[in-house]
């Protein structure tokens, strides 16, 4: 479709034929972003090589040099190039971005799924997305070579490629290179197969976080009635499409069932930490997802209550559900305590339309009015 489209290129072969590919298509306006890791000492020369092609094309090109190092982990790199890759889009309100990810890469990204215990869903994980276009994922490896060859490309060699210390690359040169064609072509067709089945499952998901969860750009409110009722793994499914749509990243399975062990049984104001930049903090009905530096509370003036010990002060935290709420009691003399409450449904008396207001701590039921 015409428009305005970021190309990742790093330099390698897969991205140059890309870059190659889109430059004779009509009606493309392409931006090209390189991003430097700094793992290597020469990669320097990858992003010369790459700004003199976008050069010859007169096309837009943005460089990142992140320095991160040669001891970095593929995840950490990964997370760096696509907030890069995100950025830049923005920056050009571009469709979406495009990546040179190819036969061979999905293949070998649905064994590291596997190996990695993320499930069925590890299968299908590398696909072109409405922000993410991967449009040679049907073309193998050795068709890119062959085209790059046939028109002179030049392209620069990534000598990183070949560590086996990197779980990818010991997959492509221990394990895939070992698989023989038949056994590549049956993996390939549970891979179609399952993209179909994730398609049709995350638009159920999607419907069912969308009548369920309130949400704000950077908080979810996940409501733990429905999510104990629910069987594992809808559940489950739920959970992690929630942390991929506000965090914009995948948990593995063995943590998704962990954060849903503590939806379910988690008292209130406990957290449950997922990494080093997102919670999940339990309330009375809710439990919130939300950064770990999110100001969740937000103390009004406190005024003078009556307790056993003389007087203190109450102070009122507001919660993201609009039934909800918690009370900070702090007593002379003694530790504080924090009570739960929460609006009943309207009922109509004499009075007219009246709401139950309910006070819960850890022992129960305190007061009604």
């Amino acid at each position: 479709m015409p428009g305005v489209y970021v190309v990742a290129v790093s330099g390698g072969v897969d991205s140059v034929v890309l870059l190659d590919l889109l430059c004779k298509k009509p009606g493309l306006h392409l931006i090209v972003a390189h991003i430097d890791h700094g793992i290597r000492p020469d990669s320097w020369q990858d992003h010369k090589q790459v700004h003199s092609i976008a050069m010859s094309h007169n096309i837009p090109f943005e460089l990142e040099e992140a320095n991160l190092g040669k001891g970095v982990s593929e995840e950490t790199a990964r997370q760096v190039r696509y907030n890069f890759l995100r950025h830049v889009r923005k920056k050009y309100n571009a469709r979406s971005i495009l990546t040179a990810h190819h036969q061979d890469d999905l293949l070998e990204t649905a064994i590291i799924n596997l190996l990695r215990g993320t499930g069925w869903r590890g299968l299908s994980s590398l696909r072109s997305t409405a922000d993410i276009q991967r449009p040679l994922l049907g073309v193998p490896k050795a068709d890119l070579v062959a085209y790059a060859r046939q028109h002179n490309l030049k392209w620069r060699e990534d000598f990183t490629n070949l560590d086996t210390h990197y779980l990818r690359n010991y997959v492509r040169h221990t394990v895939l290179s070992r698989a023989g064609e038949s056994l590549k072509k049956i993996l390939l067709q549970y891979i179609v197969r399952q993209n179909e089945l994730t398609r049709l499952i995350d638009n159920e998901v999607a419907t069912w976080i969308k009548k369920n969860v309130p949400r704000s750009p950077t908080t979810a409110s996940l409501p733990r009635y429905p999510l104990i009722m629910m069987s594992a793994r809808p559940a489950t499914e739920i959970l992690q499409h929630i942390l991929r749509d506000v965090s914009r990243k995948s948990i593995e399975r063995p943590l998704a069932q962990n954060a849903l062990l503590f939806i379910k049984v988690a008292k209130p104001h406990k957290i449950f930490q997922l990494d080093s930049r997102w919670q999940l903090r339990a309330g009375l009905r809710q439990v919130v997802l939300e950064p770990i530096q999110h100001l969740h509370s937000a103390p009004e003036p406190p005024v003078p209550a009556a307790n056993s010990s003389g007087f203190g002060t109450v102070t009122m935290v507001t919660l993201p559900n609009p039934d909800e709420f918690s009370l900070k009691i702090d007593n002379p003399g003694n530790e504080s305590e924090m009570v739960d409450g929460f609006l009943e449904p309207a009922s109509k008396t004499s009075a007219g339309n009246v709401s139950l207001v309910s006070l819960r701590n850890a022992g129960g039921l305190i007061d009604q009015t």
